[in-house]
């Protein structure tokens, strides 16, 4: 959601309920795996707030229930709590490089005690790189560049790229990240699209990752687009000195001059045909 100092909250209270719960080496009845696992209590709301949650905390940003002892999990409203959150809670937001080597080595060597999935398990290695990228102090992270639709989106394909290499164990599958709706909606709400594609998109991108990413549905400036997608034909082109790699997008662009040229200097017999017919006048 874009909101780390939740996540980083969280992530703290797993770490010491681990420690917690290996020191002490009791077993519960575990409903998701039924066996005994360590028990993993639920974090309590007074962990996020520094002061106690009062009758009008409504307005804070507490939408989604009105008992003050409940647990803090999806409690906040992400659409309105963002600025409260970064200003009111009372938590460590530094997760050192230290603080990530102890959950590493805690989720490789216990997770299966607490009844923590493989894919749970990368999950959690994920969100810890990531807000150890957010919080690094000798690193100018984008997320504090951008606004807050900006953020969340940024935060969504970063998380893609740490947990999908984890996942499927290849290093040069964050091409393969695929973004939800939810994700594209936030970026077409932001004000800073322009660094925001900058920051996501490598300077020479794939058709792939565009596509991924969905930014034909939410990056807004035309002219720039125009600049981007001429300069992707261009590249796919250049790859393979082949025409018809690069000929759907020179069309799309209205540049059919630019490919008839292309097909003109190509070495492939069976390319003539195709610049003959690119030659004719269809209008």
């Amino acid at each position: 959601t874009g909101e780390w100092k939740r996540a980083d909250g969280i992530l703290q209270h797993l770490v010491e309920s681990m420690k917690a719960s290996t020191t002490l080496n009791t077993l519960l009845d575990c409903s998701s795996c039924s066996k005994s696992c360590q028990n993993i209590p639920e974090l309590p709301l007074s962990r996020y707030f520094t002061h106690t949650p009062s009758s009008d905390i409504s307005s804070k940003g507490l939408l989604w229930g009105e008992n003050g002892s409940s647990t803090a999990f999806n409690l906040l409203s992400p659409s309105n709590s963002f600025s409260y959150m970064t200003s009111k809670l009372g938590i460590n937001t530094t997760t050192s490089a230290s603080e990530r080597s102890e959950i590493s080595q805690l989720l490789d060597k216990n997770f299966g005690m607490f009844a923590i999935s493989d894919t749970e398990k990368i999950q959690i290695h994920a969100v810890s790189d990531l807000l150890g990228e957010i919080t690094d102090q000798n690193r100018a992270s984008p997320y504090k560049t951008l606004d807050e639709a900006g953020r969340r989106f940024w935060i969504a394909v970063q998380f893609q790229r740490l947990y999908v290499p984890r996942r499927s164990g290849d290093s040069s599958s964050a091409e393969g990240c695929h973004l939800d709706s939810a994700s594209i909606a936030w970026a077409f709400q932001s004000d800073c699209q322009d660094d925001l594609l900058d920051y996501v998109l490598p300077a020479e991108s794939t058709w792939l990752e565009m596509q991924n990413l969905g930014m034909g549905l939410w990056y807004t400036n035309v002219s720039q687009l125009r600049t981007r997608m001429e300069k992707l034909a261009r590249l796919q082109y250049l790859k393979s000195k082949d025409p018809k790699d690069c000929a759907l997008l020179y069309i799309a662009l209205n540049r059919i001059k630019v490919l008839v040229g292309l097909f003109k200097v190509s070495r492939n017999e069976k390319d003539k045909r195709l610049y003959e017919f690119l030659c004719r006048n269809f209008q």
